[in-house]
């Protein structure tokens, strides 16, 4: 087995965001209700006597009804446009793609899409795919740029508060959906993601992680899906790893996959 180039695993590694993310999704599709509701929707389902009227409440966010402030997808790859965002007095840069299908009326599921180590927003959603994927979906994507390539890896400080602040805007700009909000993540991202969601967890209803599976301490319980290679050389499977496959870099000390999501052993 020959080694992977840094960039051409960097890329295939990012492009599994967007099925992570949507395996993700999928395993809170039906999210819980909730006794306050700014929208409804309803069904109608047989019964062995008569037709009745079950009706779902859905939680929407303070934008719903607003007009929005970007209309529809951007014509051109990668199907999302630059934005900026004031936190703590500085401008900070994301990307946020709106399906075409959106209707101010009906609030739609929100993904907060994280970069890598040394990537960006823009990368991030050309290498991932998942604005267009999830807008397919229905989903709303917000996709953050990091200072320089590298998040801060705390569950507080100006990047937990940039992230948390730009959801918010959001939110009160667009008609979300509250029950599902989900933070996806590659790498470093992935870690971020972690961290982001549990720190927020009334806040998030599922994670989805790629290449990087360390654990971010107490989370309340949360649906999760992760995926990590076995050729990894940049952060280390761990155990069941492929044979010969060795991770000499700073990730060398970093828990393998099965020992932090509580994996049976290989071969087990």
């Amino acid at each position: 087995m020959t080694a992977d180039r840094p960039h051409d695993l960097r890329n295939r590694r990012l492009g599994l965001v967007a099925s992570t993310f949507l395996a993700a999704a999928a395993l809170v599709g039906c999210s819980s209700s909730s006794e306050s509701s700014s929208a409804t929707t309803t069904s109608s389902k047989p019964s062995s006597t008569a037709a009745t009227t079950a009706v779902a409440k859905v939680r929407g966010s303070d934008g719903c009804g607003e007009t929005p402030t970007v209309d529809g997808l951007a014509k051109a790859r990668p199907f999302d446009v630059p934005l900026t965002f004031q936190s703590g007095g500085t401008e900070r840069a994301y990307r946020l793609a709106i399906p075409d299908t959106y209707d101010p009326a009906k609030p739609a599921p929100l993904v907060v899409n994280l970069h890598g180590s040394g990537s960006n927003a823009v990368q991030q959603s050309v290498y991932s795919d998942l604005p267009r994927k999830a807008a397919d979906r229905g989903y709303i994507t917000v996709t953050p740029d990091a200072v320089n390539g590298a998040w801060q890896l705390s569950p507080t400080g100006t990047d937990d508060e940039f992230i948390d602040e730009l959801v918010t805007a959001v939110e009160r700009e667009y008609c979300v959906d509250l029950d599902r909000v989900h933070a996806a993540g590659i790498s470093l991202g992935a870690w971020k993601a972690g961290l982001v969601a549990c720190g927020h967890a009334d806040r998030y209803a599922a994670i989805a992680l790629v290449a990087e599976d360390v654990h971010p301490g107490d989370c309340p319980p949360m649906s999760i899906v992760a995926f990590h290679g076995t050729a990894d050389r940049t952060v280390p499977y761990g155990e069941g790893a492929d044979p010969g496959v060795t991770v000499t870099n700073s990730n060398a000390g970093l828990p393998g996959a099965r020992f932090v999501l509580r994996l049976p052993a290989a071969g087990g």
